[in-house]
């Protein structure tokens, strides 16, 4: 093993004199930030007659070595290959190997994870029956540094070493739900003078999350993952993901991103960064190697810091490994290693302490993340007015509501369904569709959501508000409008039996009486006409809006009429237009 001071270009001599060994398949290992892209790029340079390929597992790093080298030959893609077939040096990606002919030799970068995902998994058969010379480079060589005999162990391993700084991280353990954990932790860290990075290895509760606050935060958070099918397009603009595959993060509250920021990037940050990575579930804790690994992405020298809260729950697993000699097949061989990088996620206590001792990250115990945790209620045991002031629990119901009043300009009565409680219920859940069915007639129909949620959420003043903009006409042949017209009028007084409310059914009859309650103080509706006298504290928003509904119709603009004052009267209140 050689100690290095900051970079393994301190050794280069010895790098490639390593290369050049007749051996087919050697690893070289040393820790994150320390230069080995760079150093392969150097051994390139120096061996010009050799055709050579880093292969890397996402676009993302290809583009990332692209931006730092960009005379280098990088990019993906069947069209890309087709057109760089010459090439000496060439930067792609694992999947490419199979459309790459006549190479001397394969460079496989972050070499951890060709067991960790299935795609990659597909890439191991292609590398170990390829002829070609194959170095493999990791910073965390556990899961595949069996793949290489014991014996004259300088020819197939080189291993460097630093003297670093030893970084710390919160472990959290104990029942716990994933989407409420992440809920709690950007409710609690609003305005944050740090950017918050949510590492949680699962698009779907990544979709529900961006869902729940992109109507709020807006632009102040974005996601990333990979994104086939341009699934990842519908929660941020292309070039939002453009600089997050970039790593710049610096003007984002919230990152809730996948393994995709584990390896290779570098954070380009203008603050410190607090980042949890949370556990889909609550039987495993996020993959230990993968956690040395994300905690690197703040570089040591970029004068900021990156602090890591773990949540999840220790397994029963210990370390036990041993030589890959025996397997009978590419299939059994990439089993293996695929059930031994899983092993990493699902380690004992001290087995997965001691990794992370290893690497020089000290482990603290914590019992709570120090914030408020929201309590979870039923939606079967709770009111309508609840689930409405907390409808962001629903996220696919919650977003089209979001979105229907963006369209409408009305983006501010959002905070209104935005509530920091906990409900579960289904889709099919009664009360739960209910609301929403309201919500969305309600949107449609554009009324105002203030003048049935607050305090309560009444579903009768609704259905009173839904009848009057259905039924209401500027036809002043009308009588049901021609008295919603007479209640807010100008003047006095209201002559309602002069207007026909006689005329009208039960029901209509009733919408009047009910509107004039909610207005004035009540009326004596037995005679010909009755005094409009002004509640106290009456509500001010209905006020305005049936006042604009008397003026307006689809088809006319809308003309807003303020309340000037009050004028009062010896004992009587009465509007002023």
């Amino acid at each position: 093993m050689y100690t290095i001071d900051k970079f393994i270009g301190e050794f280069q001599t010895t790098i490639n004199s390593f290369i050049n060994k007749k051996i087919k398949q050697q690893l070289i290992t040393s820790p994150t930030g320390t230069g080995k892209t760079f150093a392969i790029i150097r051994y390139a340079d120096a061996n010009p007659h050799k055709k050579i390929v880093l292969l890397c597992p996402y676009q993302s790093l290809v583009d990332n070595i692209q931006k730092d080298n960009p005379d280098l030959t990088c990019g993906y893609g069947a069209e890309f290959l087709s057109y760089n077939k010459t090439s000496n040096f060439i930067v792609t990606t694992y999947d490419s190997i199979e459309k790459i002919e006549d190479v001397d030799l394969y460079i496989v970068d972050e070499a951890h994870l060709l067991c960790s995902h299935s795609s990659f998994r597909d890439v191991i058969p292609m590398i170990f029956q390829t002829q070609t010379k194959v170095v493999f480079i990791t910073a965390t060589p556990e899961i595949i540094e069996d793949l290489f005999p014991k014996y004259n162990n300088k020819d197939y391993i080189l291993e460097f070493d630093i003297h670093r700084t030893k970084k710390e991280v919160k472990i959290l353990t104990g029942k716990y739900n994933v989407k409420h954990t992440i809920k709690d932790i950007i409710t609690n860290n609003l305005n944050p003078s740090k950017t918050i990075l949510i590492r949680v290895n699962s698009k779907k509760v990544i979709d529900d999350i961006m869902q729940t606050f992109k109507p709020t935060q807006k632009d102040k958070i974005a996601c990333i993952y990979s994104d086939e099918d341009n699934v990842l397009y519908q929660n941020q603009d292309k070039e939002k993901i453009r600089e997050l595959k970039k790593g710049k993060i610096s003007d984002l509250d919230f990152i809730l991103c996948t393994s995709i920021y584990d390896v290779g990037l570098s954070f380009e940050v203008d603050r410190d960064v607090q980042c949890y990575a949370v556990s889909q579930d609550t039987r495993c804790m996020p993959n230990a190697i993968d956690m040395v690994q994300l905690l690197a992405r703040v570089r040591e020298n970029s004068d900021y810091n990156m602090d890591l809260t773990i949540i999840g729950n220790y397994g029963d697993y210990e370390i036990i490994n041993s030589p890959f000699e025996n397997y009978k097949s590419k299939i059994q061989l990439c089993n293996e290693m695929a059930h031994r990088y899983e092993q990493y996620s699902h380690l004992s206590f001290d087995a997965y302490i001691g990794i992370l001792n290893y690497y020089k990250i000290d482990v603290t115990e914590i019992q709570t993340l120090g914030f408020e945790s929201h309590p979870v209620k039923m939606a079967s045991r709770v009111s309508d007015t609840v689930i409405a002031q907390n409808f962001n629990s629903f996220p696919e119901e919650y977003a089209i509501i979001c979105n229907n009043l963006e369209y409408q300009g009305k983006s501010h009565l959002i905070d209104l369904i935005t509530g920091n409680e906990r409900i579960e219920g289904l889709k099919n859940n009664a009360n739960v569709q209910r609301v929403y069915n309201i919500l969305f007639d309600a949107t449609k129909e554009e009324i105002d959501l203030n003048l049935f949620i607050g305090k309560k959420f009444s579903v009768k003043r609704y259905e009173l508000l839904k009848e009057v903009t259905t039924n209401y006409t500027l036809d002043k042949r009308d009588i049901y409008s021609n008295l919603i017209r007479g209640l807010y009028s100008k003047d006095a007084t209201f002559n309602y039996n002069e207007l026909g409310f006689k005329e009208l059914n039960k029901s209509k009859q009733k919408s009047i009486i009910t509107l004039f309650n909610i207005t004035y103080k009540r009326g004596e509706f037995r005679g010909v006409k009755t005094e409009k006298i002004l509640k106290k504290g009456v509500d001010k928003v209905f006020l305005e809006y049936m006042n604009n509904i008397t003026y307006t119709k689809s088809m006319y603009p809308i003309k807003k009429v303020q309340i000037k004052c009050v004028k009062k009267t010896k004992d009587k209140e009465l509007l002023a237009f």
